[in-house]
């Protein structure tokens, strides 16, 4: 059974909070942003991780910056640590 990286799954729930609050579905954002939308959907479930220039383009795309994606994943694995851990 595969390990899921809590931090993974924080920045993608970020992401995907990001993604919702400019009022877009994950394939706009994926397509916008020019990911396959596979890869983009396994990112934001924390099934492996963003790359930096993912993030950089995530976050143009959804008109947050990157450092307030950053700043939600952390708040989200603090808040969440022990469920994200067993994820």
């Amino acid at each position: 059974m595969a390990t899921i990286d809590p931090e993974a799954v924080a920045i993608g729930q970020a992401v995907r909070g990001a993604i919702a609050q400019a009022g877009l579905t994950q394939a706009e954002a994926a397509d916008r942003a020019g990911m396959a939308l596979k890869t983009f959907s396994g990112r934001v479930n924390g099934l492996f991780p963003f790359t930096w220039p993912e993030l950089v383009r995530i976050a143009n795309v959804t008109g947050v910056t990157c450092s307030e994606l950053a700043t939600t994943a952390n708040r989200i694995a603090n808040r969440h640590a022990p469920e994200l851990a067993s994820a």
